[in-house]
């Protein structure tokens, strides 16, 4: 196997062009994140669960900040990219939001639910990007990802454990209706 310079790479290398383009779909959906976090935090019910969602949103920030950081390392443009996913997800949580009752427990689990498929796109999303930066030569750069992929377990782990202990359990409670 040849062994090529990074800047051999960074000339020519089509993995580093998906590696723009994944990293620009990244920073998009944590932005999204960022603008609707707010109004779902509204919309939950359980005060444990706003609380949660506060350091969810907190942490959201933080990784649009390492984003452009990362960014800004590259000397690239972190732009407007697209992420189709997080569209999808998010229009998905609002359909959730309008078939079920204010208020309720249900509501929350359906939000839940929602905010763990975002977890799970992002924790594969970063893994792949953490890899593709390793094969790049971007050691600095993968270590500023794992960043954001550990606090993106974690945030999965909290949703999970918030959901089993409280919310979950709360609108198995709640009569179905007709």
């Amino acid at each position: 196997m040849e062994i090529r310079t990074v800047e051999e790479i960074k000339n020519d290398s089509k993995l580093l062009q998906l590696f723009y383009f994944l990293l620009r779909e990244m920073y998009t959906a944590e932005k999204k994140q960022v603008k609707a976090m707010p109004d779902l935090m509204e919309l939950v019910d359980s005060g444990e669960l706003k609380m949660e969602l506060a350091q969810v949103l907190q942490q959201t920030t933080g990784h649009v900040y390492r984003l452009r950081n990362i960014f800004s390392l590259l000397k690239q443009e972190a732009g407007d990219g697209k992420c189709k996913a997080i569209a999808g997800i998010l229009s998905q949580a609002d359909e959730i939001v309008d078939e079920t009752e204010e208020c309720s427990a249900q509501r929350d689990a359906g939000i839940i639910a929602g905010l763990q498929k975002i977890e799970h796109y992002e924790i594969a999303s970063y893994s792949s990007l953490i890899e593709m930066a390793r094969t790049l030569n971007f050691e600095e750069i993968a270590g500023l990802l794992e960043e954001n992929l550990e606090e993106e377990k974690r945030a999965d782990d909290m949703l999970v454990n918030m959901a089993r202990r409280e919310i979950y359990f709360e609108a198995s409670k709640e009569p179905a209706e007709d």
